[in-house]
């Protein structure tokens, strides 16, 4: 399966950080020099792929200015609107009509290094499956919410909970666009309306990934993706 098409969701507010996201949206924050987006994109591009939407919402006129006459790395980028807040889920059903049959979605606030090609291959080789998301195991999976596992199968998801060591999504996901027809209208969720559901119904796989992981959801996780995100990007374009 060869998909070049990812969706990144940035449309949420970024409670958590506090006042820095009056102004500035989450993914649009600072990083080692430059926007958390450029990260993404550049690992995007780096990947195979060569078409991004990006499913903007809270600030999305300061995203639009900064991707949006001259996108990065060769990509070609395009925007979807979701006004009111529509969630997870309800962004991606407002970009259906420009969805392609495959397509990979990231969260806007993390990064995962990954094969990308390794993720949409456990999809392909399940063809009941609808989805496939990438797993990544943490010191303290508390904040996150835990995810089980059998065999690629993911049999469910716990709610956010006490701390210690887990498996997590790692906020990459391969999804066919037929998923989404099991959704609710807008707002709807991908973590709570869908990823359960196919779940339960065994439509749901699971890759495990042990590449760098960071999100900035945080003040203390922006600060260390300030100090470690530049060092990643020069390793990995020396592989």
């Amino acid at each position: 399966m060869s998909i070049t098409q990812a969706v990144i969701l940035v449309g949420g507010r970024g409670t958590r950080l506090g006042q820095i996201t009056d102004t500035v949206p989450k993914p649009m924050l600072p990083v080692g020099g430059r926007p958390f987006l450029d990260y993404q994109l550049w690992f995007l591009r780096q990947s195979g792929i060569t078409d991004v939407i990006m499913c903007v919402g809270y600030l999305a006129e300061k995203v639009e200015a900064q991707y949006g006459a001259a996108p990065p790395f060769g990509l070609r980028v395009s925007f979807r609107h979701e006004s009111p807040p529509a969630g997870t889920g309800g962004a991606l059903v407002l970009a259906w009509p420009h969805l392609d049959e495959s397509f990979f979605v990231l969260n806007g606030d993390t990064i995962l290094d990954l094969d990308l090609g390794a993720l949409a291959a456990v999809l392909s080789e399940v063809p009941v499956a609808l989805g496939a998301l990438a797993l990544r195991h943490v010191a303290d999976a508390g904040r996150y919410g835990r995810v089980s596992m059998e065999s690629r199968q993911i049999l469910g998801f716990a709610e956010k909970s006490m701390g210690g060591p887990g498996l997590i999504s790692g906020g990459v996901y391969c999804l066919r666009r037929s998923a989404l027809d099991l959704l609710p209208a807008p707002p709807c969720s991908l973590e709570k309306d869908l990823f359960p559901r196919l779940a339960s119904e065994r439509r749901l796989l699971g890759q495990l990934c042990d590449g760098y992981f960071i999100d900035i959801g945080l003040p203390e996780t922006l600060a260390r993706a300030d100090r470690e995100l530049p060092a990643w990007m020069k390793a990995r374009n020396v592989r």
